[in-house]
């Protein structure tokens, strides 16, 4: 088991394969905020991977990039009609707005042309942008980036940072300093400057957070090793989900593909990447959820310091 606790299974519905490409791998989903459809990154056309918008009862993807490098991890404002993308387009890994998903206008940087970043995402006003930095010692840092006038704000260290739905949190992945072989998830309240790890594990990795659209569940994915010689951490294991206070840790896929890179939808469905026939692409299922417990008596929050 992945704690001390007995981790519970959970029944779900609709598991669907929903990208439809015949060649290359489907990977990074991004639901629309109000559902109906998906953007992903595919190399199906190309030796690169482009964002694709894939429509509820429209046939094939619609294409929205071009060009040269790879196009990832895009965030679609809560509003909508809006999207913030990674890309190394121009020779190094930065974040890149496209306003039209009609696939017309040409995306704009928006980040340092030296500094690498990836993994953005929205906050609930759709006003700010978190995402995960490279700092010049090599450390991955989270950074809060004002999409208005361009200002930007050190949280701390982590990757691939989420902001909650409805608070003034962020969900980070994090690696013990005295021990950085598996990363655990933390929970970081942004208006009280505090930090408390919500789930960890000694021989495995907790990693990809997002949250529910109301903010009260944790979808993330395992990273275990292959037991061989050559052991290497897999791209992916199970997914599995929690309460916002780390509690009621609950199995959801338990298959021998890798499944990962979870992203709870405002629909209510998980949209992850999972492998069929060697080649990734993009399912969707919905959870049964058990109604989420009061945070009576959840752990203190650990004060985090200033950078």
């Amino acid at each position: 088991t992945l704690t001390a606790q007995d981790p519970r299974s959970v029944k779900f519905v609709g598991l669907t394969r929903i990208s439809s490409g015949a060649v290359g791998d489907d990977l990074f989903p991004a639901p629309l905020p109000h559902g109906g459809g998906v953007i992903f990154s595919s190399d199906r056309h190309s030796h690169s991977l482009k964002l694709y918008l894939e429509e509820d009862g429209k046939a094939g993807a619609l294409r929205l990039t071009r060009g040269e490098g790879n196009d990832i991890q895009a965030t679609v404002a809560p509003q909508g009609g809006e999207v913030v993308f990674a890309s190394d387009r121009d020779g190094q890994w930065r974040l890149y707005r496209l306003s039209d998903l009609g696939g017309s206008s040409d995306p704009q940087a928006i980040t340092d042309p030296e500094l690498t970043a990836l993994h953005p995402s929205f906050d609930p006003s759709g006003e700010r942008i978190c995402y995960m930095r490279r700092s010049p010692q090599g450390r991955w840092e989270v950074w809060i980036h004002t999409l208005a006038d361009g200002t930007e704000r050190f949280i701390c260290e982590g990757l691939f940072p989420e902001f909650h739905p409805k608070k003034d949190r962020l969900i980070v992945q994090r690696a013990r300093d005295r021990d950085a072989r598996w990363y655990s998830l933390h929970l970081i309240d942004l208006t009280l400057g505090r930090e408390r790890e919500l789930v960890a594990g000694a021989d495995w990795g907790a990693v990809n957070p997002s949250f529910h659209p109301d903010g009260t569940w944790i979808v993330f994915n395992s990273v275990r090793e292959k037991s061989s010689d050559d052991a290497h951490p897999e791209h992916g294991d199970d997914l599995w989900c929690m309460t916002e206070d780390g509690r009621r840790l609950t199995r959801l896929t338990e298959t021998a593909r890798a499944e990962w890179n979870p992203v709870w939808g405002r629909d209510g469905q998980i949209y992850f990447t999972a492998t069929d026939r060697e080649r990734a692409g993009i399912w969707r299922m919905t959870p049964r959820l058990p109604e989420s417990p009061q945070n009576q008596g959840a752990p203190a929050m650990l004060g985090m310091g200033t950078p």
